[in-house]
């Protein structure tokens, strides 16, 4: 196997273990996507654009992710730990892509958590059998994968939806946190405009990061 194949079989292996985790720096208040995504589709497709940096982890980051590995995947633990004697550094690419999102998914109520799961595991499940209905000779055979094909992507759809759903909540209480602070701003107006005349007035030159200021979303975030 070539070192591009093993580093894709690594991430689409490791997406299948961390299947409930979520990519993104924002973490409940970003969409959901999945580890195998990150990866290309299970054909084995590269993504576009550059990979991104690896994140070495220390010891201790190290031994909570494989914990949750070895809980939620045992299998998958033990083949990481095989990996790590074969090719450490496809092991530790692996480890950065999962810690990346290993870190969000901790954000994320239970039940998201389990959707997740469903979504990602009949993705992938829908893939297999999608190849095997491709190759295959008996009609009744077919047939009969056809019907588990619509079944397993039924499942896929009603994770899917409760993930959107979230998603959609999660917005809608980050538009309410927006609405609050612009009626609050509103309502000292004077007190807005006067702190701005004063700094204006204390500089020599005009402030770069003012004058190229947008409207920001507040950071705080929405309670789960």
């Amino acid at each position: 196997m070539s070192k591009r194949a093993l580093l894709t079989a690594t991430v689409i292996l490791v997406g299948c273990a961390t299947a409930i985790m979520l990519a993104g720096p924002d973490g409940p208040n970003r969409p959901v996507r999945p580890m195998a995504d990150a990866a290309g589709e299970p054909g084995g497709q590269r993504p576009l654009g550059p990979p991104r940096q690896v994140v070495h982890l220390t010891p201790s980051q190290e031994k909570e992710l494989l914990g949750v590995l070895k809980e939620k995947r045992p299998e998958d633990h033990d083949w990481l730990m095989r990996l790590k004697d074969r090719n450490p550094r496809a092991y530790r690419w692996a480890l950065s892509t999962a810690w990346r999102t290993y870190q969000n998914w901790k954000n994320f109520p239970s039940e998201i958590q389990e959707a997740i799961r469903v979504q990602q595991t009949a993705k992938l499940k829908s893939w297999r059998l999608c190849r095997q209905y491709r190759g295959g000779k008996d009609e009744s055979v077919k047939q009969a994968l056809h019907s588990e094909l619509l079944e397993v992507l039924g499942q896929e759809f009603d994770a899917d939806q409760k993930i959107r759903e979230f998603q959609l909540k999660q917005l809608e209480e980050r538009i309410k946190l927006v609405r609050e602070e612009l009626k609050t701003r509103a309502e000292h107006r004077d007190e807005v405009v006067k702190e701005n005349l004063e700094r204006l007035l204390a500089r020599k030159e005009p402030d770069a990061m003012r004058m190229g200021r947008r409207f920001r979303v507040p950071t705080t975030r929405p309670s789960k």
